[in-house]
């Protein structure tokens, strides 16, 4: 997938408005390796290597880290979605993106997720 990636970054050139966009994809898929991906994820925090959570945090845009932030500190949706004088829907879509990036399933997955790829304290 990455070589696709690749090929079609070099295709359109440097000033195509998604090729910052694709390069942080390229850098993400890069940084993973799949048959340790697993084995990385269970290893606590301190051992877990700089590039995995430098993917992770790369991954994120910077408001899906905002929402994030608020999501762990316990704020619901509608809350969320009234500090940053935005639809729910919107909240909810971010929120779905991170589940999606971080790969997880319940509010306590993302957290602890997150916490382990170094993108919370």
């Amino acid at each position: 997938m990455g070589d696709l990636l690749a090929a079609s970054a070099r295709r359109r050139g440097h000033s195509d408005p998604v090729r910052g966009y694709t390069e942080r994809l390229l850098a993400v898929i890069r940084h993973e390796q799949p048959a340790e991906s697993a084995a990385e994820r269970d290893r606590p925090p301190a051992l877990r290597s700089v590039p995995a959570r430098a993917a992770a945090r790369e991954a994120l845009t910077e408001r899906e880290l905002e929402v994030l932030r608020l999501f762990a500190a316990g704020m619901t949706s509608p809350e969320i979605a009234q500090h940053f004088v935005v639809s729910i829907n919107t909240v909810k879509t971010q929120l779905k993106s991170i589940y999606s990036k971080l790969d997880a399933h319940s509010r306590a997955e993302v957290v602890a997720r997150a916490r382990e790829a170094g993108l919370l304290p």
